[in-house]
């Protein structure tokens, strides 16, 4: 009985991690000798090892591959244990990036060292822009560099408590716009 390797991707749970699961390989007398989890090099056109993986693990989490690139391309391919040479490649899964956007809803600038700053945190962004504004549309706060956070200030002066509108621009590692607003509750 030959059974040939089903490959699946998804992205692992809490984190951007590719998980990758495959059926086993069986048709080899001496069984499979190890696994090799190989990714698409984009830039080369050539798959590269990520992994060398033990025979009977079937599942993967990937936090090796650190390519620059807004997919990872996978194959596994399972080496034969007997000495023969013999190989047997899965099929090729993709996961795209693509910018996601973690803020937290409120947060409370009043130096206590508890979220005294408004940031937000978005993988997969070649580039950004964050402009916070009032309820009128005022531009109070921006920044090109998401790593600086909104202090609750304008010109110098803290201002009111309230709901304020947050936006960011920018373009992803996929070379696509990025656009995305919410509101950010601002607590004394």
């Amino acid at each position: 009985m030959g059974k040939s390797i089903l490959l699946d991707i998804s992205e692992a749970f809490n984190s951007n991690d590719p998980f990758l699961e495959w059926t086993q390989y069986i048709d080899w007398p001496s069984g499979v000798g190890s696994y090799e989890l190989e990714v698409l090099n984009e830039l080369s056109g050539q798959f590269e090892l990520v992994d060398v993986i033990s025979p009977g693990v079937a599942s993967y989490r990937d936090r090796k591959t650190t390519l620059d690139q807004s997919a990872f391309c996978y194959r596994v391919k399972a080496l034969e244990a007997g000495g023969n040479g013999s190989e047997s490649l899965s099929n090729e899964v993709c996961l795209e990036f693509s910018p996601k956007v973690f803020a937290a809803s409120a947060f409370s600038p009043n130096d206590d060292g508890n979220n005294d700053e408004f940031k937000v945190v978005v993988p997969f962004l070649a580039n950004a822009e964050l402009t916070i504004y009032d309820r009128w549309g005022e531009l109070l706060f921006r920044t090109l560099d998401l790593d600086r956070g909104w202090d609750g200030t304008f010109n110098g002066v803290s201002v009111t408590e309230g709901v304020y509108v947050y936006v960011i621009r920018g373009t992803g590692i996929d070379r696509k716009p990025f656009q995305r607003s919410g509101t950010i509750t601002l607590i004394r």
